[in-house]
């Protein structure tokens, strides 16, 4: 696929903090994009799409003590479809072809994270430190861009379609172990 996309963005984000323990995230995100196919994707049935996607999100740590931090955050995400599933084809071969992407949505979620933070000093040596965080997430997605799947002897499909809603669960755990003479992550 070709193109031009041409995309601008806005972010404002604030921190305060209570009490020394209590810090709470505000934010927002704006983004405005427009694409444009070139020939070849015009020629494909590609057209000129353009729009807007607003971000917001907060977020919340609450430091239980020096070693051991609680934290939490909402998001809602806009994505705006990129060029290539907006204009990508792909030609009849054993299965039928894939065209363009005409109406394509912008994808949008909402998250919520849960985690906490540990970190330790002196774990094994003197003057070494440890640290953790663990999080878990779930993801509500609406529009969900994803290939199209295709059918031997169906008819042609859009390179890229919106599936209407998905979930999305998950855990990330991060370490990081730091000593004078190595260290691991």
């Amino acid at each position: 696929p070709g193109g031009t996309d041409s995309r601008i963005g806005a972010y404002v984000q604030g921190e305060f903090t209570f009490a020394e323990r209590l810090t709470i995230i505000p934010g927002v995100r704006v983004d405005f994009g427009e694409q444009v196919p070139n020939a070849a994707s015009a020629a494909a049935g590609g057209v000129a799409q353009e729009g807007t996607a607003v971000s917001p999100k907060i977020a919340a740590m609450y430091e239980v003590s020096d070693s051991f931090a609680v934290f939490g955050s909402l998001a809602r995400t806009e994505r705006m479809p990129t060029l290539d599933e907006l204009y990508s084809t792909q030609a009849a071969g054993a299965l039928p072809a894939r065209t363009v992407s005409l109406g394509l949505e912008k994808e949008s979620a909402d998250t919520v994270e849960l985690g906490f933070t540990l970190q330790r000093q002196g774990v094994l040596a003197e003057g070494d430190s440890f640290q953790m965080k663990v999080t878990a997430f779930h993801n509500d997605v609406t529009n969900m861009i994803a290939v199209t799947p295709r059918v031997a002897g169906g008819p042609s499909v859009p390179y890229y379609s919106n599936i209407a809603s998905a979930q999305l669960w998950g855990a990330e755990i991060e370490a990081a172990y730091e000593a004078e003479r190595w260290f691991a992550q």
